[in-house]
């Protein structure tokens, strides 16, 4: 499942232009508030589906085990100074008392996405993410509540957050590498959920 929060238009563009590539930091507590939004219509949305809870900021009792976010590579991060995306995941985990853990690295530098075609999107993703050393991964997950217990089988609930989506290759690559870590790590099943500023 993948939601967000607003439609990427002019308007938006200009907004994430501002925050990523102009040095306009203030922008960043208003995008995390509009992503806030976009997490609690999930919430009511998912226990709907889960079976006629009513739609209310009181139903909005789903919450994901964890959130992380999609990682820069070391050029990027070096090139802008920080990773939107974290900054996002921080802030909602703040806002919704939800623990943050950073699970992925990226294992090769792509070039910008925006001047691609979808195909050549899904093929620059391929491999393009990397799980964090094993035992921080299983030291992260255990120490959420309940998934330190001996043979205490959950499925793992994940939140993924990014600021666009476009054809979605970069967080199916990412939640592709966090299911299969942890199946094979901590024999979990592992539910992954995205939330993106916008969507193109």
């Amino acid at each position: 499942m993948n939601r967000s929060a607003v439609r990427y238009d002019g308007m938006m563009r200009e907004w994430l232009a501002q925050y990523k590539y102009r040095g306009h930091e203030r922008y960043a507590p208003l995008l995390v508030k509009m992503l806030s939004q976009a997490l609690i219509r999930m919430q009511l949305e998912i226990n709907s589906l889960k079976g006629g809870l009513q739609h209310s900021k009181q139903s909005a009792v789903w919450k994901p085990d964890l959130i992380t976010f999609v990682p820069v590579s070391k050029a990027r991060l070096i090139e802008r100074g920080f990773n939107q995306a974290q900054i996002f995941a921080e802030g909602l985990g703040k806002l919704h008392h939800i623990p943050i853990a950073s699970l992925l690295v990226r294992s090769m530098h792509t070039e910008k996405q925006s001047f691609k075609t979808r195909a050549e999107r899904i093929e620059s993703m391929k491999g393009a993410f990397e799980l964090i050393p094993e035992e921080h991964f299983v030291r992260e997950i255990a120490r959420l509540k309940g998934f330190d217990q001996p043979g205490a089988l959950r499925t793992l609930q994940i939140l993924i957050v990014d600021d666009i989506y476009t054809t979605g290759s970069t967080l199916n690559t990412c939640a592709y590498v966090l299911r299969q870590a942890a199946k094979l790590k901590m024999g979990l099943e592992a539910n992954i959920y995205c939330l993106t500023w916008a969507r193109s």
